[in-house]
């Protein structure tokens, strides 16, 4: 019989062999074996009674051993974590065979650290029927941030605006999502939706205001989102003047704009509406027609819109306002 043997979760029955003389005796027939303290880890008892032709009693001990933390097979949920002040715990499980360990009892959990960013671990300390401390590491990485960058924050008409989606912190490998609106508008476009690729680029269609909306998703699904907000401007210089900015009811308005190229090349194109009102009211568009003349009829104030362009690179507008009394 063995002095030792090791946790198996199982009843341990040492293999015994008993002679008198030449004779091996038969269990049951020549004496009976009890076994007691023969699961857990400690020291179990044996006591053998004879029988039969056979008397009086041995007693005799051995000892279960703990079954040691590297023997184990472990398996946590989620080793990366983002901080937010908060502790991070994990939900770890561990196995000895098909039997999962419970905690409290097999075994206690400590974390070093699980609040701020870095690298730590969670310590197991083994007790009972098994031994030994296992270390199972994990991430806190730093807040999910979006740290994308818009290649400029004014371009020229017909140039192309670069975007490059980044992040800090969060679950890598990360997906990027680019969408785009007029600053008046509140419809968002899809540029490209999520895919690896980090880099958009874009050529908006008028001179205004846009905002790039970027969006970065990590593993674990979390969004992080920054607005990039950017200006087009015209290369066309232009300078629109009013022939009063008060004029009576049914008296014309003259409208003049110069510019430091040549008229004919371009298109001028004039709009007027009530401050009060939103719809726009065409008044012309016309070649090579860089001064109106506009007679209002009713009181009011008035916005006047003068778009002027050449359909390819130069392209720009100007707002004026006048009273009528």
């Amino acid at each position: 019989m063995n002095n030792s043997y090791l946790y198996t979760g199982k009843p341990i029955i040492p293999k015994l062999s008993l002679k008198v003389g030449d004779k091996q005796l038969e269990p049951d027939t020549d004496f009976d074996m009890e076994i007691t303290d023969n699961v857990n880890a400690g020291t179990a008892h044996i006591k053998i009674q004879g029988k039969g032709k056979f008397n009086g009693t041995i007693e005799n001990t051995f000892t279960i051993e703990p079954v040691p933390a590297k023997s184990l097979s472990f398996y946590a949920d989620n080793t990366e974590f983002i901080y937010d002040g908060k502790p991070h715990t994990m939900h770890i499980e561990v196995r000895f065979g098909d039997t999962v360990l419970e905690e409290g009892r097999d075994y206690s959990v400590e974390y070093e650290n699980n609040i701020d960013p870095g690298k730590t671990n969670a310590k197991l300390s083994f007790s009972g029927n098994f031994t030994g401390a296992v270390n199972i590491p994990f991430t806190i990485k730093s807040m999910f941030v979006n740290t994308s960058t818009v290649s400029s924050e004014i371009i020229n008409y017909t140039d192309k605006i670069t975007v490059t989606a980044s992040a800090d912190g969060g679950v890598e490998p990360y997906e990027y999502a680019f969408y785009v609106r007029q600053k008046n508008i509140e419809k968002w476009r899809c540029i490209s939706d999520y895919s690896d690729k980090n880099v958009c680029s874009y050529i908006p269609p008028s001179i205004t205001g846009y905002v790039i909306n970027v969006k970065v998703r990590d593993t674990n699904g979390n969004i992080a989102e920054k607005s990039l907000p950017f200006s087009v401007k015209s290369t066309l210089k232009i300078d629109c003047k009013l022939s009063s900015d008060v004029v009576k009811c049914s008296q014309p308005v003259i409208v003049t704009t110069e510019m430091d190229e040549d008229p004919k090349d371009f298109s001028f194109k004039y709009l007027v509406r009530k401050t009060t009102e939103k719809k726009w009211t065409l008044l012309t568009k016309e070649k090579n027609l860089a001064s109106i003349e506009y007679i209002p009829d009713e009181i009011g104030n008035y916005s006047m819109c003068i778009i002027v362009g050449n359909g390819k690179d130069k392209n720009t507008k100007k707002y004026l306002k006048f009273t009528v009394n």
